[in-house]
């Protein structure tokens, strides 16, 4: 629907209409986690800040400022990856993400109606049709976004909030569900969970990995 142009005012990029200069590529925040588990640390210098330092672009294609500045190659659990340095000595600036929002907010703002129809639509035409209408929440970014709009847009008696628990979720995974209950506290939160727990069904299946993922049919689906 959009495309994304570097905005080298913020650090970040601008949503625009689809055009021959712009970048349709998924593009994710990198923060100074990342980078020190990758070894940038020995190149850059950059704070330890909460907000995004780089974006990366495709596998890990790390741009600073619009500007293609790093690759990173290969590396395993117990290998570090090939990095590819194509700019020395930045001294790294965090990207105002605040600033950011404040420029894109026009697109964003007509994202939200879009979304908000959307949702008030396909409720009007199959509300009835089921015994209840649910959110599946899993504690990650996508799910706290479609949550903020599900509730913007029906009563909180019209529809529950379940979030799935895998047994394999990470600390900040269930802080987030915390921070979810106390922010819309007059929703109703369900959790769900399989009937094993995780190292039940690691012992009978093995570990879940690209290739065999099973943990998500049996410990979210089922």
């Amino acid at each position: 629907m959009y495309d994304i142009e570097w905005d080298a005012d913020t650090g970040g990029f601008l949503l625009v209409d689809k055009t021959a200069d712009g970048s349709n590529n998924e593009i994710r925040p990198v923060f100074h986690e990342e980078l020190d588990l990758l070894g940038f640390d020995k190149y850059w210098q950059y704070p330890k800040a909460n907000e995004p330092l780089l974006w990366a672009v495709g596998a890990r294609k790390y741009y600073y400022r619009g500007e293609l500045v790093a690759e990173a190659e290969g590396g395993a659990m117990f290998s570090p990856p090939n990095l590819r340095i194509y700019k020395n000595d930045i001294r790294i600036v965090p990207t105002n993400v605040q600033k950011m929002v404040a420029k894109n907010s026009a697109v964003l703002q007509g994202l939200v109606q879009q979304a908000l129809r959307f949702i008030w639509q396909t409720y009007a035409k199959r509300g009835r049709d089921v015994d209840i209408v649910t959110v599946a929440f899993s504690g990650g970014k996508d799910s706290m976004v479609i949550l903020d709009l599900v509730q913007r847009t029906l009563e909180p008696d019209q529809f529950v909030v379940v979030f799935g628990d895998t047994g394999m979720e990470v600390r900040d995974t269930y802080l987030a569900v915390k921070e979810a209950q106390a922010r819309w506290p007059y929703l109703r939160f369900y959790t769900a969970r399989s009937r094993k727990d995780a190292l039940t069904t690691w012992r009978e299946m093995g570990p879940p990995s690209r290739i065999h993922r099973w943990c998500h049919a049996v410990h979210k689906t089922a």
